[in-house]
């Protein structure tokens, strides 16, 4: 027999703050989804790279990422918290929603290289991006 789950793309039109992840789980779970998603509320550039920066790795000007200089041939593995993903555990825990999985939905590596910057000048083309080093 094949099963087929039900889940959702995961982008919902709210603004995030705690309240609206759990409000979007008890909606999901009301509707009968059984493999959601964490909600992203959020970009999935700040869901992934804010979590850099807390760490020191990068640093925001005016909404666009930047690799910390002094960084930048010794990066070391980070262990990141992704706080869409916290707040669904906590959430279910909270209400007993018995989902059958939580999905994670993720970014590819390029398109978040694509965001970090290496250049401090104006430019914003993909040549002054972590793409443009293939290291």
């Amino acid at each position: 027999m094949i099963v087929i789950r039900t889940s959702h793309v995961g982008s919902f039109p709210l603004i995030y703050t705690h309240e609206n992840i759990e409000k979007v789980l008890l909606d999901l779970y009301n509707i009968g989804l059984d493999v959601p998603p964490y909600p992203q509320l959020r970009s999935f550039i700040d869901i992934y790279l804010k979590p850099l920066e807390s760490a020191g790795h990068l640093y925001n000007r005016n909404g666009y990422y930047y690799l910390v200089k002094d960084r930048v041939d010794n990066i070391p593995k980070t262990n990141v918290v992704i706080y869409e993903a916290e707040d669904t555990v906590n959430t279910i825990k909270k209400h007993n929603l018995l989902f059958k999985w939580i999905r994670a939905p993720i970014t590819g590596v390029f398109t978040l290289a694509s965001r970090i910057y290496v250049t401090d000048g104006d430019s914003r083309s993909l040549a002054s991006t972590c793409l443009s080093n293939k290291e």
